[in-house]
């Protein structure tokens, strides 16, 4: 039998709404940061990163709770992270037991990338933070903005 999910979103939905605020975000880079026709692949420049943060490109933002300053008070101020990091942790100690069940060792600490165990803490912790690290333009994507603003018009 399958273990309970807890009431909130699923992984796929959990997953859709990163890619949605990710795509959100690379839109209103293209549009602040450069030029109109020039191609953009991805921003990876810190001082660039940090100058975008700075204006509210930060996933606090992004979720309604700008002033919020670490995992801990983003928790706190914060329904769709909450539940978003009650999702993670519910699907982590999901994978711990089935890993368990199946006999695979799982360690705290690890010399390579097998076996090693998330500290789910971390998902609440006054001592960690999101940090914008990266833009990427979907240029996939790119059908599906054309459309939306058809329907928006």
């Amino acid at each position: 039998m399958p273990p309970r999910r807890q009431p909130g979103l699923s992984p796929r939905a959990a997953l859709r709404l990163l890619a949605v605020l990710a795509g959100f975000i690379a839109g209103g880079v293209s549009a602040w940061a450069f030029a109109p026709g020039e191609p953009l692949l991805d921003v990876t420049d810190v001082a660039t990163l940090k100058e975008l943060e700075s204006k509210n490109y930060r996933f606090a933002d992004a979720i309604g709770a700008g002033d919020a300053d670490s995992l801990a008070s983003l928790d706190e101020k914060s329904a769709v992270y909450r539940n978003l990091a009650s999702t993670i942790a519910a699907d982590v100690v999901a994978l711990r037991a089935e890993m368990k069940a199946n006999g695979r060792p799982l360690f705290e600490v690890t010399d390579g990338n097998v076996g090693r165990v998330m500290d789910l803490r971390w998902l609440r912790s006054p001592y960690a933070r999101y940090r914008l690290v990266g833009v990427v333009n979907r240029i996939d994507k790119r059908d599906f903005r054309s459309r939306r603003a058809a329907k928006c018009a």
